[in-house]
């Protein structure tokens, strides 16, 4: 039975450029680089926590997720030691292979890895001869005789059976955020650019053939000792997949999203942020086209979460919500979801929230609705005179806006979303 491998929070994060007003990206002054970090009180930096992972796991029969080779992997690499020694090669050189890795070897500082002085990656499935011909190779290239019986959790990986040499503390994730921060906002670089290869610095990443993996597709080395902030922050550098153009400007991003939200749906200037991001709107609403958009989630101290996608090259909202905690009791109470007051009520809601003066074109209901935990009210929809509208749920059992409501500042034709369907 596949032992699977322990989910590590890995982050990826964003690059440099402090933001203006108009949002260009202007270069930065020289900063002090980020130095040594005193070690965390109570960390352990060491492999232990590994192996007492593989200890646990351990069901006292061969397996290929155990840090080694099984028994008869371990007698045909003595076979194959004495015919490499006769002369044999194998076809590929796996010492220190970067990406795509079913068999690899890593050359590590011994200070970094308590006294070790290579690492091998071995697959799921049973060595091939040539493979185990590959790690004694890699072995021979480096001074070294191979020993299969020598392979444990301290210098081999097998399978997928783990992610990384260590694991991170929970100090370092607090800092890797942190160091994010620094990076998006502000345009903070490393002294020192990270490099994949591990011998370089202590701290490393190889790509995986994820089918050789259990579908893991990278691993990555940590020291066995405490990460500099340097160190962290070069390596989110490196595993940064957004948008370059975009680094430096989410302080401005995020200030002009809170300003619509305040105007337009009335929020007020104390949330916290809880999410953000950049995207392409047409890939989250299909009434909106490939406007590069900037969003983000805020929490009040009240519990209620406000949503907001931003058109970055306008800075005007495009769409947003409101969440209210829940405070409805399910009923079966039917009305006519065509009565006056549910406009009234709509009407006013709008009125209150927003703070601009824009003017109230109409205000039309689309019927009946179910309404989440409250039973049943009236859709509403409030059309400003700009042409962007207001969306509520009024549940008949209160009279009043429910706990959501959304704004958008485009409507889908419906014989455009069926083209968008069929085509």
């Amino acid at each position: 039975m596949k032992k699977w491998f322990l989910i590590l929070l890995l982050l990826a994060l964003p690059v440099t450029g402090l933001a203006t007003q108009e949002n260009e990206v202007v270069a930065l002054p020289a900063v002090e680089p980020l130095a040594v970090v005193t070690a965390e009180p109570e960390a352990d930096y060491s492999s232990a926590a590994i192996g007492a992972y593989y200890t646990a796991m351990d069901t006292g029969w061969e397996n290929y997720q155990d840090p080694g080779m099984v028994s008869d992997e371990r007698e045909r690499a003595k076979a194959l030691l004495e015919d490499y020694q006769a002369g044999a090669r194998p076809e590929l050189d796996v010492l220190n292979k970067l990406e795509d890795v079913i068999v690899g070897v890593y050359t590590l500082n011994a200070e970094d890895y308590e006294g070790e002085t290579l690492f091998t990656l071995l697959p799921i499935d049973p060595l091939t001869d040539e493979q185990i011909l590959e790690v004694i190779d890699a072995f021979a290239r480096c001074g070294q005789t191979f020993d299969p019986d020598a392979l444990t959790y301290k210098n081999c990986m097998r399978g997928g059976g783990i992610e990384a040499t260590r694991f991170f503390q929970s100090g370092e994730q607090t800092r890797r955020t942190a160091l994010r921060d620094l990076y998006i906002r502000m345009g903070f670089t490393s002294e020192s650019p990270y490099t994949p290869l591990v011998s370089d610095d202590g701290l490393g990443m190889v790509t995986l053939d994820d089918e050789a993996y259990s579908g893991l597709d990278s691993f990555l080395f940590l020291p066995l000792r405490a990460i500099t902030d340097d160190e962290l922050l070069a390596y989110e550098i490196y595993v940064e997949t957004g948008d370059p153009a975009e680094y430096g400007n989410y302080t401005a991003y995020e200030k002009q999203l809170r300003q619509e939200l305040k105007r337009l749906l009335g929020a007020p200037l104390v949330m916290s942020m809880e999410s953000e991001g950049m995207g392409v709107m047409g890939q989250f609403n299909v009434a909106y086209g490939d406007e590069t958009v900037y969003y983000a989630t805020f929490n009040t101290p009240d519990g209620v979460l406000y949503f907001g996608y931003l058109d970055v090259d306008t800075n005007k909202l495009l769409s947003a919500s409101l969440h209210r905690p829940n405070t409805f009791q399910y009923s079966d109470l039917y009305l006519d979801p065509f009565d006056g007051q549910w406009l009234a009520v709509a009407k006013n809601a709008v009125m209150r929230l927003r703070s601009d003066g824009m003017a109230i074109s109409t205000v039309e209901s689309h019927g009946e609705i179910s309404v989440q935990y409250a039973g049943y009210g009236a859709l509403i929809d409030v059309i400003m005179e700009d042409g962007s509208h207001y969306e509520m749920a009024i549940p008949y059992q209160t009279g009043a806006v429910g706990n959501w409501i959304g704004y958008q500042t485009s409507v889908l034709d419906p014989d455009q979303l069926y083209a968008m369907l069929y085509e």
